[in-house]
């Protein structure tokens, strides 16, 4: 509770209120149901006033609800680390109305592992940025110690609880700021530490965002030349400065639109892949036009140059990520989300949303400590807290308990501004404090300080800077033991590996067997012919012209009535029908039938209350089933709407959306048992099972049409006549399905990958996204799958 904004105390208030009630004139005065509102919080731990949660709030609710119980039992941290943390914040914490909570110690459980460490004891009379970059290379150094040395962490609790050496990945480096980010990351690598930034914040001010953007600048706005010149030096396209030197000298101009007589070929087209980025701009979304440039300039490729490919790659990932929630919020320019991003850059703000740590990803990991926040991590490195916090002045400030703004512009101030202002400061620096708990308490074996701070610090700065306070417990409380960080070892590089070196001519006999090899592929692929089961269906139909064949041969899209229904049957609870009009109303807008909606429920209604859906619905089932199977020089793929088991095999359910009267549904049905006959090829070949019925529904009257027994293994025949495979199923029944030696070519393994989700010409519907693909296993020998 203690980082609850004001609006939603509000709510629960009005919710544990009594009902009937008139409401009060604030909402803290509302009469509350006795036992209705209990509450959960660490004021300790309030470090969101940036988002509105608020100390003084939190104490008037404190006192309004009532009795106070007070839970100190830490199950997380050993007993070295909780000494310094009661030591410590037990002086530094100081209970004040409206602005700090009280103190209250810690227990912690009986431990023998782990400690409490610090380094960077020896003042320096340097400027802040040497203060910087010494204490950023005591961090890589201390990284580096632990894990060379082995510290023991632990992992589990109680009785399972066990201990094994420090790894990479049990090691966080928590800062509260980005100040010292790039220096931290030069000492990383330097010290050869592999790591992961994981807090938002931190990420948006890495190089290759900072590329990235300054690209899109480029791309957006061709006459800013200091984004052009970034792009065309990025690894996006990789333009030296002699290059760029040279263009200039040749009369060449930074200017896309107008690029002038220079000849220097990486240049020249760079500035044109610029320049149709920037018509581009227009017809695709902000979204789209980021995964498009990250694509055609390779920059998921150019990942596997640098030490750490999966840190690259989430990088590029986070900015494909904020470009989707940008445009989510309706803003659609490329300008305003470059704008945008540039700003979070500049702007010290808060993203607290944490990337799920890789189990297999040994990295160390950075996060500030609004992102640690509910986490524990074995070895915690406190860094950053050598200077003082000097935040700009505050002119609009609320009083949340009065609802008042108190606002000072200039020499013009509300009547209260002075004292809000004090207070405000008071409440920052009570916070900053709370902050170094909750990172202090992040820490489950050992808690790493840095005291890193300049000598010349005085009496006279205020507030003093926080590794002043941990210094001055240390000593006070006798805690803690000084890392010797000289003793790390630098890493050891990696031997060159000689490399064999081909001659001419072995070069030229390996190109020319690899051309040879190519063109046998290319002969043999590319005389694969392809069916669906539509199609195959459609091609049975003697009603239909050739024309009309080859539209419906790989499925050209359905009606906007057949997908919707189709969507609304792939999600809705076989047998619970409950929510089916809300589904068929979202499917029916987002075809742009929202005026058929009750049809659309009506039809899935009618197809969930056949015998073969009902059977399903009770038996394991599974819903859009991809199918895909290569024979005999041809690739026959197709979707199951709903596929069952039953005691002698699978079943298949197949939904028509045909809005044909009576006399016209028989005519239909004969063509469509060649489709099941190939739904029941698909699904002998890929998964070896018998099927014993293939049910075709039809939603405009809930009738059902079955084809099984003889008239299944005449389709099955007919399919098989059509994809040129030669014997009947019968015989093929006979053949070992584990071997090919039956005078038969066996199945050839394929894998097919269509981009977003795919239609059957009745409306059938896969449920892949715009930006993912779907993966299709066509079957083949066993060793193969």
């Amino acid at each position: 509770f203690q980082d609850t904004d004001p609006l939603q105390a509000e709510i629960a208030f009005y919710l544990a209120a009594v009902p009937d009630t008139p409401f009060p004139a604030h909402w803290l005065d509302a009469e509350l149901v006795p036992g209705k509102l209990f509450l959960v919080g660490d004021p300790k731990q309030s470090i969101y006033r940036f988002r509105r949660a608020d100390i003084a709030l939190y104490q008037k609710i404190q006192e309004r609800v009532g009795e106070d119980v007070a839970l100190i039992q830490n199950f997380r941290s050993v007993p070295a680390v909780i000494d310094f943390v009661n030591h410590h914040f037990g002086g530094a914490m100081h209970y004040e109305q409206d602005v700090q909570p009280e103190y209250r110690a810690l227990v912690a459980e009986p431990s023998a592992e782990g400690g409490l460490w610090y380094f960077g004891t020896e003042l320096a009379n340097v400027r802040q940025d040497e203060v910087w970059r010494r204490e950023a290379d005591d961090v890589a150094r201390t990284c580096r110690l632990a894990k060379d040395e082995g510290w023991p962490v632990t992992r589990g609790k109680g009785a399972q609880r066990i201990t094994r050496p420090a790894g990479w990945q049990d090691i966080c480096v928590l800062i509260p700021t980005r100040t010292n980010l790039r220096r931290l990351e030069r000492a990383f690598e330097t010290w050869g530490i592999p790591y992961r930034l994981e807090s938002g914040e931190l990420i948006v001010m890495t190089q290759e965002v900072r590329e990235l953007v300054s690209c899109l600048r480029a791309i957006d706005d061709p006459s800013d030349q200091v984004a052009l010149l970034a792009a065309l030096r990025s690894p996006a396209y990789g333009c030296s400065d002699a290059e760029l030197a040279l263009w200039r000298d040749q009369g060449g101009r930074f200017n896309y639109e107008a690029p002038g007589a220079g000849t220097v070929e990486q240049v020249k087209a760079s500035l044109a892949d610029l320049a149709e980025l920037h018509q581009l701009r227009h017809e695709l979304s902000v979204p789209a036009l980021v995964e498009n440039f990250i694509d055609r300039r390779l920059l998921v490729a150019q990942g596997f140059a640098q030490p750490r490919p999966r840190e690259t790659w989430r990088r590029y990932r986070y900015v494909a990520k904020r470009a989707r929630d940008f445009a989510a919020t309706g803003r659609a320019t490329l300008r305003s989300f470059v704008e945008w991003m540039e700003g979070l850059e500049r702007e010290q703000y808060r993203d607290s949303g944490v990337s799920a740590a890789e189990e297999d990803d040994e990295a160390v990991r950075v996060l500030t400590i609004h992102g640690a926040k509910g986490l524990e991590f074995p070895i915690v490195i406190m860094t950053g807290w050598g200077s003082s916090k000097r935040g700009d002045r505050t002119q609009v400030i609320p009083d949340r308990i009065l609802g008042r703004l108190e606002v000072g512009v200039g020499d013009w101030q509300t009547q209260g501004y002075r004292n809000a202002l004090a207070r405000e400061k008071r409440a920052d620096l009570a916070e900053s404090v709370r902050l170094t708990y909750v990172a202090a308490t992040r820490a489950r074996d050992h808690l790493v300080l840095s005291l890193w701070r300049r000598e010349a610090w005085s009496m006279s700065e205020e507030p003093p800077a926080q590794a002043v306070g941990f210094a001055d417990s240390l000593e006070s409380g006798q805690l803690g033991r000084q890392l010797a960080v000289d003793l790390a070892a630098p890493p050891v590089p990696a031997a060159a590996l000689p490399m064999p070196q081909a001659t001419p001519a072995e070069h030229r006999a390996e190109e020319a067997e690899w051309l040879a090899k190519r063109r046998e592929l290319i002969s043999a692929l590319g005389g694969l012919s392809i069916s669906t089961a539509t199609g195959l269906a459609r091609e049975a139909d003697p009603d239909l012209d050739s024309e009309e064949i080859g539209a419906f041969r790989r499925g050209q899209g359905g009606t906007s009535f057949g997908r919707a229904v189709h969507a609304v049957l792939q999600v809705v609870p076989l047998d619970d029908l409950t929510s089916v009009d809300h589904l068929a109303q979202a499917q029916a807008v987002a075809e742009g039938i929202g005026h058929r909606a009750g049809e659309v429920a009506a039809a899935v209604k009618r197809a969930c209350g056949t015998e073969p859906v009902r059977a399903a619905a009770a038996a394991r089932h599974w819903r859009e089933v991809p199918l895909g199977a290569s024979h005999a020089g041809s690739v026959l793929e197709g979707f199951v709407d709903l596929l069952f088991e039953t005691a002698g095999g699978l079943r298949v359910v197949d939904y028509k959306t045909d809005n044909a009267p009576a006399d016209e549904l028989e005519k239909r049905f004969r063509h469509y048992r060649l489709q099941g006959g190939a739904y029941a090829l698909l699904l002998k070949l890929a998964v070896e099972r018998d099927v014993t019925g293939i049910d075709f529904v039809f939603t405009a009257t809930g009738e059902v049409r079955s084809v099984v027994d003889a008239d299944l293994a005449a389709a099955l025949a007919e399919v098989r006549l059509r994809l040129a495979e030669g014997p009947a199923v019968e015989e093929e029944d006979q053949r070992d399905p584990g071997r090919g030696d039956q005078g038969q070519p066996e199945a050839e393994p394929v894998v097919a990958a269509e981009p977003g989700g795919h239609h059957d010409d009745d409306g059938h519907q896969g449920d892949g996204e715009g930006d993912q693909l779907q993966l299709t296993w066509f079957a083949g020998p066993e060793k193969d799958r």
